[in-house]
């Protein structure tokens, strides 16, 4: 069975039953394995990774462990003894959640780790971790492991209540973060930090970071305004060679806000690709649309595709304050975005101020359906949008079925808006 092809090997799988408890193969060229300590069973899935002719095919491995109870002992042996198999995997991702603030796990995974690197860890090209940055020393890294690494995204928490105050916070992320970053600094071509947990003083830290030349893509969420700023000095020896800016504003109230503050970073940069998601709820949300204009603004001459997410915007008004600074970007081609003011002013508007647009994605949320929503989407199918330059254009409803029913999780429906030719419908 071992010679089989990789299809064949994916319709085997289809028939041996899926165990919440077991780690879970999900194809044979990425792992998933999802750990969680409760009754263990030989996982079959699992196994097949000790075969090597099928486990050369995988080259993506998501680890992701949440224990909080014996045993585990068997699993991580087991997983153990399939990784001298696992040689070809070049991108890794792992999330390691200790529940009830059970230390020990951390320390019986380290020999674990061990043997990750030992086996696929030279060929590492993309490498994401989350865990408390006290426990960050049970991954065991040092910078002989690291040396292949271009893509690096570290999830960072406080991993229970007993963890040192603030004040000592800077220090962990010195000891233990910083000595990461700066082993890779000069290979390094993709970072993501998220910081999960608030850092009373993150200048020094961002300041030893400096420089990254090769950077060209950033991924942020900062627990505070002055975060924000540290990272943007950090980051703005690189911004001639930054490419792609993904910014989470979650954390910061639109209020105090400054997109000043991002501004170093921008200022020669070259950014093609701006992801944006705004500020926490507010109830002056025009604020929140205002401050993602201004970061368009410092980006318009360069960037091509933009992905704004937001819960929160819902008047016209909001919109038509992003629609203005979006129409100053001659080389936009790509446009994501939630709208939950969704009609055809809207979308005429859009049409308008943005003509040269190749593709648009809209998630429009609605409490329920309505026969007020069917008759607006049967409008807007009705609309020829002439004067676009669209080749696809897709709008994702997100729904609940009954207005009584908010405490459900919505369903999700997909309705692709037709227009002429060369307009294409795109479901994704």
């Amino acid at each position: 069975m071992a010679s089989l092809p990789p299809e064949m090997w994916h319709e085997i799988l289809r028939y041996i039953p899926a165990q919440s408890t077991y780690p879970k193969l999900l194809t044979v060229n990425s792992v998933v394995f999802h750990i969680l300590g409760q009754e263990v069973e030989e996982p079959r899935e699992l196994t097949f990774h000790r075969d090597p002719a099928v486990a050369a095919r995988v080259h993506s491995m998501d680890l992701d462990i949440s224990l909080s109870n014996e045993p585990i002992d068997d699993i991580l042996a087991l997983l153990s003894s399939c990784l001298i198999h696992l040689v070809n995997i070049t991108k890794f991702s792992s999330s390691i959640l200790t529940q009830g603030g059970l230390k020990p796990i951390c320390v019986r995974l380290r020999p674990l780790f061990e043997d990750i690197w030992a086996s696929f860890g030279p060929r590492l090209g993309s490498l994401t971790l989350g865990v408390g940055v006290s426990q960050y020393a049970h991954f065991a890294l040092d910078r002989s492991r690291l040396s292949g690494i271009n893509s690096l995204y570290l999830c960072l928490y406080w991993a229970n209540p007993t963890d040192p105050d603030g004040s000592s916070r800077e220090t962990l992320l010195a000891t233990t973060i910083l000595p990461c970053l700066l082993s890779v600094k000069n290979q390094l071509q993709s970072l993501g930090l998220t910081f999960l947990a608030p850092i009373n003083d993150s200048s020094a830290f961002f300041t030893k970071m400096r420089p990254f030349p090769h950077l060209r893509s950033v991924s942020l969420l900062p627990p505070s305004n002055a975060t924000l700023q540290s990272i943007s000095c950090a980051l703005e020896n690189c911004s001639a060679v930054l490419q792609t800016l993904n910014l989470n504003l979650a954390h910061l109230p639109i209020e105090g806000i400054d997109m000043g503050e991002i501004s170093g970073c921008l200022r020669h940069s070259r950014v093609q690709t701006l992801i944006i998601q705004p500020q926490s709820p507010s109830a002056n949300s025009l604020r929140g649309a205002d401050s993602v204009g201004k970061l368009i603004y410092m980006v318009q001459e360069t960037v091509t595709s933009v992905v704004a997410r937001t819960n929160e915007w819902s008047t016209t008004e909001e919109f038509f304050s992003l629609f203005a600074a979006l129409a100053t970007c001659p080389l936009l081609e790509h446009l994501e975005i939630q709208i939950n003011c969704l009609d055809t002013v809207v979308m005429g508007q859009l049409a308008q101020s943005l003509p040269r647009l190749k593709t648009l994605v809209v998630l429009h949320r609605m409490h329920y359906r309505s026969p007020q929503h069917e008759s607006m989407f049967n409008a807007l199918e009705e609309e020829e949008y002439s004067t676009w330059e669209l080749k696809s254009l897709s709008i994702y409803r997100n729904t609940r079925t009954t207005p009584d029913r908010s405490e459900q999780p919505p369903t999700t429906a997909y309705q692709a808006v037709q227009a002429p030719q060369p307009i294409s419908p795109c479901l994704n």
